[in-house]
């Protein structure tokens, strides 16, 4: 398989590398544009940045030395995305009617509190969800480059991980982020731990330790900015969870 994608700026990957080969430049900006095209679209544009981000991504990532490839399609995307943004405002207007129909027989009923709490708490569920679905689909739509493509797969029920991201997100939140890494370590070991590509099996070995040094400083680095240095964070982290991924020899799935 053949990813049309530029890789002039590559740095040889050893065999048994693993290694997010993207400049941190280019990681800066590549996430900024994500959040920017995100937010001043009111997410109208998320496909298509989550789309081209995610492609660039995985066309710089090596897993034990093998350079990954997408080839998923972006009218899917959207079709995944707006089948969720239905999905969410369908529940959200189900909870409303029901809420004002209990309202209406019981006056001491507090409908719009309930409705509005009910309709929060199934929003961030579906989003949860959808970011999910999307994973999924990302996923299936993984190869390595320059091999027979076979089963490619995120091996967990969707509801269960729309749960461990609700649960990650909730724990960083109530602890304004102070256990942030290892919720993010946990869900991303999680998640790593779940995919198949091309019938391999992949490990996640990354040990908190060798990131919590580094974690303060960018933190530093974060409020002397005033949150200009947060999108490189999040290359950072990609950075360091792709060097611990790696194909779980021993566990190998076979090809159907």
């Amino acid at each position: 398989m053949e990813n049309n994608l530029p890789l002039e700026d590559a740095i040889p990957v050893l065999p048994s590398e693993s290694k997010y080969d993207c400049p941190a430049v280019k990681g800066y900006l590549l996430n900024l544009f994500t959040f920017v095209g995100t937010v001043f679209s009111l997410s109208l544009l998320y496909p298509l940045v989550y789309f081209f981000s995610e492609r660039w991504k995985l066309s710089v990532t090596y897993i034990d030395g093998k350079r990954l490839t997408f080839e998923g399609k972006l009218w899917h995307c959207y079709g995944i995305y707006l089948s969720g943004l239905i999905l969410a405002a369908l529940s959200a207007t189900v909870i409303t009617f029901l809420a004002s129909l209990v309202g209406r027989y019981l006056p001491q009923f507090p409908s719009e509190w309930v409705s509005l709490g009910a309709s929060a708490a199934t929003a961030a569920l579906n989003a949860a969800f959808l970011s999910k679905r999307l994973l999924r689909w990302k996923k299936k739509h993984t190869h390595f480059a320059d091999e027979i493509p076979s089963e490619s797969d995120l091996r967990h029920n969707l509801f269960r991980c729309a749960l461990v991201s609700v649960l990650n997100t909730v724990l960083s939140v109530l602890t304004l982020g102070i256990v942030y890494l290892l919720t993010y370590r946990l869900k991303y070991a999680y998640y790593t731990n779940s995919s198949i590509i091309d019938g391999k099996k992949l490990i996640f070995k990354g040990k908190l330790s060798a990131l919590y040094g580094r974690w303060a400083l960018w933190i530093l680095l974060t409020v002397a900015t005033l949150g200009l240095y947060l999108p490189l964070i999040a290359h950072n982290l990609q950075s360091w969870a792709t060097a611990n991924t790696f194909i779980d020899e021993e566990e190998d799935t076979p090809s159907p």
